[in-house]
């Protein structure tokens, strides 16, 4: 069974979407992890949302902010997955994250 799913996103965005286009392979896990260790570390570009659905199910909704250093990193990652391609660890993300706030002349408050 297919259902429709509006919800509002963090920017103020109304996603609509179908239900049948959800992930159910768990192929984009990793980036959710990678996304989770992004907020941990503090960093505000990414976040992830969670979502109820009417058969009980859950999905996970990764929101970026594509103008911010982990955004453009998370969007890259999302890119190496759709194409079959290996993803760094969160780790390394973090570290060229954290180079690229540099880079900007940014001071990065985070650990």
């Amino acid at each position: 069974m297919t259902s429709t799913i509006f919800y509002l996103s963090r920017s103020g965005n109304l996603v609509v979407m179908d239900s049948n286009s959800l992930d159910r392979t768990g192929v984009n896990e990793p980036i959710i992890e990678i996304a989770l260790d992004l907020i941990n570390a503090g960093f505000e570009g990414v976040a992830v949302d969670t979502k109820k659905l009417s058969n009980g199910e859950y999905f996970f909704a990764v929101e970026i902010q594509p103008d911010t250093p982990e955004g453009k990193l998370i969007s890259d990652a999302q890119n190496l997955i759709n194409s079959g391609r290996p993803i760094p660890s969160s780790q390394v993300l973090i570290n060229r994250i954290k180079a690229a706030y540099k880079k900007k002349g940014v001071a990065c408050q985070f650990p």
